[in-house]
């Protein structure tokens, strides 16, 4: 909220996204310096006394950071709306990136919430997300990694061989793998058995996707195949050792059952004054209860680490940042499989059936690039190839490429299609998102499906 009529939204980023072209304002930095605006606003609204919370701890830390890459009239206009508006919050991005640069980008991002005193208003600890309690990439690898030929590993619905470098090598490791799922894709190819599982809309479940949002879920059609609810299959291997998954669940013989045991404690924990079988039924029409969980205080800590400006990729022509962003039709790929998402213009570029490699005209210019161009991309992690869109969409120092397609498993209308974006990350270089890759010519011209052969609005003004 800006103070007067409407809200407003910058985006400061590398990459025109979907986000981007949403917002009021769109900032475009090299890839790197999301983190160097960060701090530049952090110090502004330091040093001119705008803090609304205890800053003494993070002066330290500002020291005689120096940001060029916006002028400084710019730097304070961002801060100044944003600790001055009625209400705002700073979100870290993108989506997908892991590391240490994405952790230092979402401490300063926090550290500036935390400034602007959004921290118990716009920020609240009390509330987390499921997501916060699964586990790493780098604790999932040491799982697979320990991995021998007495280990029995069971899979469940996701596709690490896919989405996780290295991962297919590993679960080979095990001498017996079992996939349960909906469909077949790179992981239940590598799988002893397969147990097919009925789909969300075919099944009953519940979730917890905020702390205190209790949601059910109820099958929505009948079943199409000769599957069974995945609860069913885990309940039923349990069952058939005779070691049920706890001394209450003894006989229970199906999920729905198990499921309806499980809010029965969540009926008598929220001290309902109706029966559970009325309560039941409210939370199936509601789509289940929302409880208010208690606000939860929290502090600066005294021992704030010292935050380092990142080091500058070498100033080559072949060099730049891998940056890997989600596809809003595609996601992370594992709907590749639907030929009406396949045939959906990606909005912004207005590519279908595939994905390619964005570079900026200079950075094109350099490499004697002209569009279409098959080009390698090597980073530490790997390499491979992707025909070449040039575009002023993103930033002269990075390569931008999409999730969500590369297959080598998934169904005819997925396997084949573009390059697999996971297979090249980096997640170990601490001063890049994705990590530092090299671009080379192969010498080959591809032809990437457009459906919008320019992003011209013809002075529409869209």
């Amino acid at each position: 909220y800006n103070g007067h009529d409407m809200g407003q939204m910058t985006y400061i980023g590398p990459r025109f996204s979907m986000t981007a072209a949403n917002a009021d304002d769109f900032v475009q930095v090299p890839a790197g310096d999301e983190y160097a605006v960060a701090m530049a606003m952090l110090k502004v609204i330091v040093e001119k006394g705008w803090a609304r919370a205890d800053v003494e701890n993070i002066k330290p830390m500002l020291g005689k950071l120096k940001y060029t890459g916006l002028d400084d009239e710019k730097i304070s206009q961002l801060a100044d709306k944003f600790v001055h508006s009625k209400s705002s919050v700073a979100l870290a991005g993108p989506v997908g990136a892991s590391g240490q640069a994405a952790e230092n980008l979402a401490t300063a991002v926090a550290l500036l919430n935390y400034a602007a005193g959004r921290v118990g208003e716009t920020v609240d600890f009390s509330q987390t997300h499921a997501l916060s309690k699964t586990i790493t990439t780098e604790r999932l690898m040491q799982v697979l990694n320990g991995l021998t030929k007495e280990d029995i590993l069971i899979i469940h619905n996701t596709n690490p061989a896919y989405c996780v470098h290295g991962a297919a090598e590993n679960i080979r490791r095990a001498g017996t793998t079992v996939y349960v799922g909906t469909m077949p894709d790179e992981t239940s190819k590598l799988a002893n058995w397969i147990f097919p599982a009925d789909s969300p809309l075919e099944s009953w479940g519940d979730y917890e996707p905020w702390t205190g949002i209790n949601c059910l879920m109820q099958p929505t059609m009948a079943r199409v195949f000769r599957t069974l609810p995945a609860g069913d299959i885990f309940l039923g291997w349990a069952n058939a050792a005779g070691k049920p998954l706890s001394r209450k669940d003894a006989g229970v013989k199906t999920f729905e059952e198990w499921l309806k045991l499980r809010w029965q404690e969540l009926h008598s924990r929220m001290q309902s004054n109706v029966s559970f079988a009325d309560f039941w039924e409210r939370s199936l029409r509601s789509g289940g209860v929302w409880e208010t969980p208690e606000k939860t205080t929290v502090k600066l800590r005294d021992d704030v680490t010292t935050l380092k400006l990142f080091e500058s990729v070498e100033n080559t022509s072949e060099s730049c940042h891998l940056w890997a962003w989600a596809s809003v039709m595609l996601f992370d790929g594992r709907v590749s499989n639907r030929g009406w998402l396949q045939e959906t213009a990606e909005p912004m570029s207005g590519q279908a059936w595939g994905n390619v490699a964005d570079i900026h005209p200079k950075k094109a210019l350099a490499l004697g690039l002209t569009a279409d161009d098959e080009i390698e991309i090597t980073t530490k992690a790997g390499q491979t190839k992707v025909p070449v869109r040039i575009t002023e969409d993103v930033a002269e120092n990075i390569v931008a490429v999409s999730f969500g397609q590369g297959h080598s498993a998934l169904g005819r209308l997925a396997v084949g299609r573009g390059a697999n974006v996971f297979d090249i990350i980096d997640n170990k270089d601490a001063a890049s998102m994705f990590g530092r890759a090299t671009i080379k010519k192969t010498g080959k011209k591809l032809s990437p499906v457009y459906l919008a052969t320019n992003q011209q609005q013809h002075q529409r003004e869209l």
